[in-house]
């Protein structure tokens, strides 16, 4: 299983079975005032082309400080379902790799990048 996780500090990490191998700070929690529909704006891992996309925006039906305390929905890009959760000051991406030479072949593509 391979977990991106999200911070409030908008500091990403990839871990595959607890190893970090990359991490970056992409994502940002954009709070518009009084916006219902806030977005969370950074990097999606597309597992079925192994490649780490930007710029991919997410919408979410909760204001920003109730993003913190609730789950996001879960959401299908690109055939990849992200599926969110809280881990209080933490939000969490899981995608599960059923393959493992595409998940040995993904840490490998990720290990490249300077993130």
């Amino acid at each position: 299983m391979v977990q991106l996780l999200i911070s409030k500090q908008s500091v990403l990490s990839c871990f595959v079975e607890g190893y970090v191998v990359a991490s970056a700070q992409l994502i940002r929690l954009i709070d518009s005032d009084g916006a219902t529909e806030p977005e969370l704006k950074g990097w999606i891992l597309d597992a079925t082309h192994e490649r780490v996309y930007h710029g991919i925006s997410v919408r979410a039906e909760h204001s920003s400080s109730e993003i913190v305390r609730n789950a996001i929905r879960s959401f299908e890009w690109n055939g990849v379902l992200v599926r969110f959760g809280p881990t209080r000051k933490n939000f969490r991406l899981t995608e599960d790799f059923n393959d493992a030479d595409s998940l040995a072949s993904l840490v490998s593509r990720l290990s490249q990048f300077q993130l």
